[in-house]
């Protein structure tokens, strides 16, 4: 198969694949005014005369990133630059997928930015994705946040919406803002107690079934998986007996490239989250994604370690809980509701112990994720699985302020004040990985990424490329800088051998 993220028809040169680049700001702070127009002029600027007076460090870095990795070198500097021109062409449907995964940090209404892909960075994109389709194309800014967030508060607050708005008027090519979501979940006291319908992704979802080529074929688990719901049977039904069926947003299906913009933060089911995790915001249905597996791993499981005193009382009170729920209506979820202090008063906090998954341990998550990524990679619009890559990809990791500790919802902001971009989603994260001071090869998802059967990697981890801007260039992951140290989840502390 050929390299992660080529384009049709043609294989990229392998050091443009492979290459990454680390761009600082020099303040870790982002623009508050939408929608977020640079502070200095630069040459190739398509609006003449919009310029903002606060110092917009973010559009700085995104455009220092680009000229880092070296993209139309030969024009920098000019009017005619065009860095992303090898990625997308005029004519494109282009999908930016950012981090939009809810409105502000679990506990903490007044904190997003550690949470969210800034708009800033966004916007900063979106105008190098304008001078390459060169007025003909379309731009769909898209997520599918967690079920229970306030899409429209998020958008509000984050200037987005007016971003996306602005850029439409001037440009005139249209430019979208999709919550790809089909139901919100109404949320009270931890526990959900209805829902709402939402329009969805106007081009539909497709069913994939990865069968033998899911990385969950020969895993060693052999417990039942947990998805994103109460009702495990169907996570479970769609994960049997050699099937892995997975739905995808057409949206993803239907672009010719995809930008993702993550956010960088810790994860406590993942180790980190940034490119490839972010793909979750493309998938339909949340409950066809296998979490973890119920139990310890002497039992087949992956949801918490061995040894851990009240993990099988705990499994069994909860998963009773949710399936009273299930069955019992809104009496019944009250109840639970109710009962939930008590449960956390006998079995301890989330931030205390570890359950769901949240740990180093959690042999799952990962080959869901790798999996998301093959079908968004090789499936073309029809959801036929392709022999080649179906679209292009590019990356622009927004980490300016990133998040840390009990990521990625509950995370502690960190000013690590930098950009990571490249065309790699695997190589981006793995360098991003290294940045944030975490032995990449350490997490299952890029470790499984580099081995995979689909080939996602453009070299090995020895010869990945990567520009520290300002300063020069270094050759394999090991020898990338910590950018700033970022704090891990407890779960994934050395104590519970996390690397």
């Amino acid at each position: 198969m050929p390299i992660f993220g080529a384009s049709r028809g043609r294989r990229p040169a392998v050091d443009r694949a492979r290459k990454t680049a680390i761009a600082r700001t020099a303040e870790a702070s982002y623009p508050c005014t939408a929608p977020f127009d640079p502070s200095e002029p630069v040459p190739e600027y398509p609006w003449e005369g919009c310029l903002q007076i606060p110092p917009n460090h973010a559009y700085s870095a995104v455009r220092n990133a680009l000229s880092a990795l070296g993209m139309d070198a030969g024009r920098y500097g000019t009017p005619s630059w065009n860095p992303l021109g090898d990625v997308v062409r005029s004519g494109d449907v282009v999908l930016v997928k950012p981090n939009l995964v809810c409105e502000a940090r679990e506990g903490d209404h007044d904190q997003w930015e550690q949470i969210v892909t800034s708009a800033s960075v966004v916007r900063a994109v979106l105008d190098y994705v304008l001078i390459a389709l060169g007025g003909r194309g379309r731009i769909v800014v898209a997520d599918s946040p967690q079920t229970d967030s306030d899409f429209d508060l998020t958008v509000e607050r984050t200037g987005l919406r007016e971003t996306v708005r602005e850029l439409r008027r001037r440009s005139g090519v249209p430019v979208e803002l999709i919550d790809l979501r089909t139901e919100r979940w109404i949320v009270q006291g931890g526990v959900c107690s209805g829902s709402e319908k939402l329009p969805g992704d106007p081009e539909g979802v497709s069913r994939i079934d990865l069968g033998g080529r899911s990385h969950f074929a020969g895993s060693p688990g052999t417990s039942p998986f947990y998805g994103a719901s109460y009702d495990s049977d169907t996570t479970n039904i769609n994960h049997s007996e050699g099937r892995h069926v997975y739905e995808i947003c057409g949206t993803a299906l239907a672009a010719d490239v995809i930008i993702n913009i993550p956010k960088l933060k810790t994860h406590k089911k993942s180790g980190m989250t940034g490119c490839l995790k972010g793909m979750v915001g493309l998938a339909g249905d949340k409950n066809l994604l296998p979490h973890y597996r119920f139990g310890s791993p002497s039992t087949g499981g992956d949801q918490y370690p061995d040894g851990r005193r009240g993990g099988c009382l705990e499994n069994a009170v909860v998963r009773g809980a949710k399936r009273f729920m299930l069955g019992g209506g809104p009496a019944a979820r009250a109840v639970v509701r109710m009962l939930r202090p008590l449960g956390y008063g006998l079995f301890g906090s989330t931030r205390e112990v570890v359950r769901s998954g949240n740990w180093c341990g959690n042999d799952t998550i990962w080959r869901m994720v790798l999996d998301l990524a093959a079908i968004i990679t090789y499936c073309d619009r029809d959801g036929t699985i392709l022999d080649r890559p179906a679209r292009r990809f590019f990356n622009v990791a927004d980490g300016i302020v990133g998040g840390e500790g009990n990521g990625p919802l509950d995370a502690d902001p960190v000013s690590s004040g930098m950009i990571v971009a490249g065309e790699s989603p695997l190589v981006v994260d793995a360098v991003s990985a290294a940045a944030m001071g975490m032995n990449p090869l350490s997490l299952r998802l890029i470790r499984g990424g580099f081995d995979s059967r689909w080939n996602f990697a453009p070299c090995p981890p020895e010869e990945v490329l990567t520009v520290v801007e300002p300063g020069g260039g270094v050759t394999g992951l090991s020898s990338v800088p910590t950018v700033f140290r970022f704090e891990r989840h407890f779960g994934w502390r050395e104590g519970f051998g996390g690397g």
